[in-house]
């Protein structure tokens, strides 16, 4: 089977085994400094979405501890309930 020429006709697949070479070959020509600067790059990227993601909970939970002024007036406007 020969091998298409255009990316754009490329199937997933061979797109992926390109793509997938390809960064075989560059991780290969790094250096060490380069590859350890790499992977403290990755480790940075879900830190920082765990980071995001605890801040959001946080301040949903302040939210929930803390009814709003709008809650509150809410239920000063109904009066008791019997």
């Amino acid at each position: 089977m020969q091998r298409r020429r255009f990316k754009d006709t490329l199937t997933f697949p061979e797109r992926l085994d390109q793509e997938t070479e390809r960064l075989r070959t560059e991780t290969e020509l790094m250096t060490i400094d380069e590859l350890f600067e790499l992977r403290e790059l990755m480790q940075d990227v879900p830190s920082e979405k765990l980071k995001a993601r605890k801040a959001e909970i946080e301040r949903k939970l302040r939210t929930l501890n803390h009814p709003s002024s709008v809650v509150a007036l809410t239920k000063s406007s109904l009066g008791p309930i019997s």
